[in-house]
């Protein structure tokens, strides 16, 4: 399973995770910040009209052009840019938005981020946890999450593949949690040998 994220200039997007990084530092936008970014990112170099936004980001709802603009000015504030630089997004005058910076789509394989190697000998796994806690474990809980929006949305195929990653991502810190090769006592055998 392929895991993209989305690198513009010192900006990094993950899109099923749902987090954003401005040179290298986290950052927790509100969803419908991370979602104009995102459908600006996927939409790249097309001018995107306010309807289209509209229609993306709050569908079935009369939003008012306030509420644009507010969004807008939060995206730039995530971004570091502004209205004068618009070093990612343009602003068409009278037609929409187009994100103008270069944008570099990584692709990686879900099994090489959790340290395995497909078709062959596993290699050595990295550590998991890291100075901050398990960070396979906050992707896990960040995909459940997605998920659980995504069936809000109605967005079944969505959830399911958010689901799936999760169920994977577990399936790596289940085999990092495993007794070694040359113990046979499980967890049920470890609770009866302490009594």
């Amino acid at each position: 399973m392929k895991w993209a994220l989305f690198r513009s200039g010192e900006v990094e997007i993950d899109p099923t995770c749902r987090t954003l990084t401005r040179n290298g530092t986290p950052i927790q936008p509100p969803r419908k910040v991370l979602d104009l970014i995102l459908f600006l990112v996927r939409s790249r170099g097309v001018v995107v009209s306010r309807e289209s936004i509209e229609e993306e980001i709050w569908p079935g709802v009369c939003v008012s052009k306030a509420s644009l603009r507010w969004l807008l000015k939060e995206v730039r504030r995530c971004l570091g840019d502004n209205g004068s630089d618009q070093r990612y997004i343009e602003t068409a005058r009278g037609y929409g938005l187009r994100w103008v910076a270069d944008v570099e789509v990584i692709e990686r394989e879900l099994d090489a981020i959790a340290g395995l190697h497909i078709g062959g000998a596993p290699l050595p796994r990295p550590p998991l946890v890291d100075d901050t806690g398990s960070e396979a474990g906050s992707r896990c809980a960040a995909l459940i999450r997605v998920a659980e929006s995504q069936l809000r949305a109605g967005k079944f195929n969505e959830a399911r593949s958010a689901l799936l990653s999760a169920a994977e991502i577990t399936e790596v810190i289940a085999g990092h949690e495993s007794p070694s090769a040359g113990s046979s006592d499980g967890p049920a055998e470890r609770a009866v040998s302490a009594r």
